[in-house]
């Protein structure tokens, strides 16, 4: 770094007038402080300022890294079944009940008429009065168009105020 030089200060009571043998000179340099930078900042100063903040950042960054891995860790050794999203034994049995009343169709060999049975039943049983099949057809492209057309005509209506 730089090297500083000493100033010389004169100091006097001030009580008595200045007379060459009351002073006292003290010596004072311009010398860093600790950690401070000096009067006029050199650009190795500056570097070194610039460097060590980066550095400070980088190891804050590694800790934060190394916390989260380790947390990821801990999680899939101590509750795998919560770290992979596998319902436990006491989310198996609340979800049973759920199950018995949600009727899905078997992939094959289900015909039109006993799916619409099946419907029908499971719209009884969810809205809990009686309920008739007016129509049934399976759904092709068209009437996905026709559905995505008709959102975005729902949700364009809803234009915000301003």
């Amino acid at each position: 770094m730089s090297t500083a030089q000493a100033t010389p200060l004169i100091l006097a009571s001030a009580g008595t007038t200045a007379a060459p043998a009351a002073q006292t000179t003290v010596a004072t340099t311009a010398a860093k402080g600790k950690g401070g930078f000096s009067e006029k900042p050199t650009v190795g100063e500056l570097a070194e300022f610039q460097v060590t903040g980066l550095l400070v950042v980088f190891v804050v960054l590694g800790a934060i890294t190394a916390i989260s891995g380790l947390m990821s860790w801990l999680l899939k050794i101590l509750a795998p079944n919560q770290y992979y999203g596998k319902a436990g034994p006491a989310k198996a049995a609340a979800a049973a009940p759920a199950a018995t009343k949600t009727v899905a169709a078997p992939a094959g060999g289900l015909s039109q008429d006993k799916l619409i049975v099946l419907l029908a039943a499971a719209a009884q049983e969810v809205l809990g009065k009686s309920v008739a099949v007016v129509s049934f057809r399976p759904l092709d492209n068209m009437d996905y168009t026709w559905s995505i057309q008709g959102r975005v005509a729902h949700h364009s209506s809803h234009t915000p105020r301003v």
